[in-house]
């Protein structure tokens, strides 16, 4: 069992009615660290701009039967599991296409996942778990593009994905600062007092919301131009790609307490992606 497997079994320890979801996300970081999505094609644009991330406009190429089976798994993970909104029904892998509903949930695209799903009372569990179905494969696209970020990326969003990053970590003895990503786990370089979504330096705009213990190694920076917040932890190291996910769901009380003061998190990606998604074996135009 991997350390970020370890940590859910100790997030449901302290969150026992959160189970049926961290039951679900432990089989999930189970599938993004393995190397059985490696067998995946990621074929880049060479149109793609400086600001855009090394997914965008790029062709997947992947394996529609380990596709079929993730999402067949993920919803015999779900389904009659409603105390924690994520039950769906059985025939859930049926209804959906599960290409287009990848590419979609790839794509972070809310508009065409809810037109993959359809009217359903179970559509937003079922919204759910094909966005965590896509961490896999992200976290596999981390892996296989991660040495090509250029040095020089400056955005807040994800290099690689566009996903917005689930928070910031202060590492070591040099407080180097570096963004997290919430969708594949990558890390990058970023400079203080600037905000990660509206790219404001406006100091008079920035401000960071302190725990009352003073020993604390997190606080939530927020944005007064554009209302985001960003949860932020000091440490030696920092966390493993799987673990992102599991730390961003262990300080959950720093996201309520920021929305309660009128901050808002991320949501979507950074950059359109206009990812395509196509089965093995299949050749692209692009």
């Amino acid at each position: 069992m991997s350390a970020a497997c370890d940590s859910v079994v100790d997030l449901t320890r302290q969150h026992p009615e959160w189970t049926p979801w961290l039951a679900l996300v432990r089989f999930a970081i189970g599938e993004m660290e393995s190397d059985a999505w490696d067998t995946m094609r990621l074929l880049p644009s060479p149109a793609r701009d400086r600001a855009a991330p090394l997914m965008a406009h790029a062709v997947l190429h992947v394996d529609s039967r380990e596709v079929e089976r993730l999402l067949d798994a993920l919803t015999s993970h779900a389904s009659g599991q409603g105390t924690a909104g994520v039950a769906i029904e059985r025939d859930f892998a049926s209804r959906c296409e599960p290409m287009p509903s990848l590419e979609a949930a790839l794509n972070r695209d809310r508009e065409r996942l809810a037109q993959c799903i359809g009217p359903a009372p179970d559509a937003d569990a079922c919204a759910a778990v094909l966005s965590l179905s896509a961490k896999p494969l992200l976290h596999a696209c981390r892996r296989l593009c991660a040495q090509a970020v250029a040095q020089s990326w400056q955005q807040g969003y994800c290099p690689i994905c566009a996903g917005w990053p689930a928070f910031a970590e202060v590492r070591g003895v040099e407080r180097t600062r570096y963004l997290r990503c919430g969708d594949c786990g990558h890390g990058w370089p970023a400079l203080a007092l600037k905000c990660a979504y509206c790219g404001t330096t406006d100091h008079d705009a920035l401000e960071s919301l302190v725990p009352e213990q003073r020993t604390a190694t997190a606080s939530v920076e927020v944005c007064n131009r554009c209302r985001g917040y960003l949860k932020v932890f000091t440490t030696l190291r920092g966390a493993s790609p799987a673990q992102v996910l599991v730390r961003a769901l262990a300080s959950a009380e720093f996201d309520l307490a920021a929305l309660e003061l009128g901050y808002r998190g991320a949501s979507g990606v950074g950059h359109a992606l206009a990812l395509k998604v196509v089965p093995d074996g299949v050749r692209s135009a692009h």
